[in-house]
């Protein structure tokens, strides 16, 4: 039987090189901030109306509660809709044939629900702390202000400064600030949108990658770096080569995952990773075989 393939796939991998991420880098960049563009207007929404419950609280007036419910919905079912069609074009470049089981966007849903659950609580307790912490600040600097003036310093610290809370800056303008540069409160929404964006979309990625993989026949797989990796030890993975079911071992630290975005890896080897999973050109496999680095 070839050591390389079970049976002849179609040709998922390519040119390899230190500074491309595998079939459909560009794809999943472009589709990335487009992603996180969606993420932003539903965030936007949120920090909204905590924005106007704070400050409906400083003056004393009652309003409804903000429908985290609705958010957790919107967002769910904004990642679902990106990563399934992310999912299915990865895997389709390795399996044209591929289709998608019975209920796969419902089943894909129902795993970002929990993920987006967690990240709205963090989001509402961060703002609210900070929202704290920010009126304690300034009632201690000045005694007499008022809470007119308190609302209007609340609305300045939600956005950037000079921008209306009712219309957000441009990408262009944002895509030009460092990392560390935004809000006082929220600490940057729209550097968080592009994060939650590019996460999932590489997850995805890489998953309907990984599966094509298997499907299609491949014994071993190999690790695609970016040029930089925050760090991780992703790097020191570049070109690394394991069979089809063994997971890579981080050298930084000696993680074990399965493919680049894997769910099951620890957050920091996940977040804003935009590593890739391809088939291991045969070539490559018998000249790793030959090195002694694979095992037959």
């Amino acid at each position: 039987m070839d050591l390389v393939k079970a049976k002849p796939p179609r040709r998922t991998y390519g040119k390899v090189t230190d500074t491309q991420a595998g079939p459909g880098a560009t794809r999943v960049e472009h589709r990335s901030r487009r992603l996180a563009a969606e993420v932003r207007k539903i965030l936007d929404r949120y920090f909204n109306t905590l924005l106007e419950n704070e400050i409906a609280n400083l003056t004393g007036v009652v309003r409804k509660q903000s429908l985290e419910q609705r958010i957790i919905d919107q967002l769910a079912t904004t990642l679902a809709r990106g990563g399934v069609r992310e999912y299915t074009d990865a895997a389709r470049m390795g399996d044209p044939k591929w289709q998608a089981p019975p209920n796969f966007y419902e089943q894909y849903y129902a795993e970002q629900v929990p993920k987006v659950t967690v990240m709205v609580d963090s989001i509402r307790d961060e703002f609210q702390r900070n929202v704290g912490r920010s009126i304690a600040q300034w009632t201690t600097e000045n005694p007499a202000i008022t809470l007119r003036e308190l609302a209007i310093k609340l609305r300045e610290s939600v956005y950037l400064d000079g921008v209306d809370v009712k219309n957000p800056p441009s990408s262009a303008k944002l895509q030009a600030l460092p990392a560390d540069v935004g809000p006082k409160i929220t600490q940057n929404i729209y550097a968080r949108s592009m994060l939650i964006a590019r996460t999932e979309m590489n997850q995805a990625n890489n998953a309907g990658a990984y599966d094509s993989i298997k499907a299609t026949g491949f014994k071993y797989k190999m690790w695609v770096s970016r040029r930089s990796d925050g760090g991780r030890g992703h790097q020191e993975l570049n070109r690394k080569i394991v069979p089809i079911d063994e997971p890579f071992i981080v050298p930084e630290d000696g993680t074990p995952i399965m493919r680049p975005g894997d769910p099951a890896a620890p957050a920091k080897h996940v977040i804003n990773c935009r590593c890739r999973v391809i088939a291991a050109p045969p070539s490559e496999v018998r000249a790793a075989i030959a090195r002694g680095e694979l095992k037959v």
